[in-house]
């Protein structure tokens, strides 16, 4: 860096979990020798709803554990909040369902409690933190209607909150 080549590869699929993800860096990611992985996960996890944190904790671990193993530095980034309530979703709409499920879910806690174990498992496996699920409850606590961020009232940021993820990833590449 600045002049060394640089190639991104994503190997992220819509929907997925960390014990998948787990599965596709076997698989897809650790044959191609990456220097750094930058790991997100956590939306579609919390779907295991409050007994499925332990499983998401000890699988980021794993991932964590891994790329160690293979010398691979690694960050985990935590994803954005999800939908605190339907306002965005009208009424009818085949996602209202979905977005009464996901707004107890972040209401509640039980999403906190996703990013909670994500923070545990960094640092008991020394891995760097992009806390950009940090920003999202700052800028909630501040008055923020987080919900209207999200493009489909759910869980998908509008295209302004990605460039806050990128710009957190590189903050964080660049200080540590």
């Amino acid at each position: 860096y600045p002049k060394a080549p640089v190639s991104i590869l994503n190997f992220g699929v819509n929907g997925s979990t960390a014990p998948a993800g787990y599965e596709r860096l076997l698989r897809d990611v650790l044959p191609m020798k990456p220097d750094l992985l930058v790991v997100c996960f956590g939306l579609n996890d919390s779907n295991g709803d409050v007994e499925g944190v332990d499983i998401y904790k000890e699988t980021l671990k794993k991932i964590f554990q891994t790329a160690k193993e293979e010398g691979i530095e690694t960050i985990f980034m935590t994803p954005n909040m999800i939908n605190t309530d339907s306002s965005k979703v009208s009424p009818g709409d085949i996602l209202e369902p979905l977005a009464e499920v996901f707004a107890k879910r972040q209401n509640e806690g039980v999403f906190d409690a996703y990013m909670e174990a994500a923070r545990e498992a960094c640092k008991e496996e020394n891995v760097v933190l992009c806390d950009c699920y940090a920003i999202w409850k700052k800028m909630q606590e501040c008055g923020v209607n987080t919900t209207e961020l999200l493009s489909n009232g759910l869980n998908h940021p509008v295209r302004e909150m990605h460039e806050l993820f990128a710009w957190q990833l590189v903050h964080t590449i660049l200080n540590n």
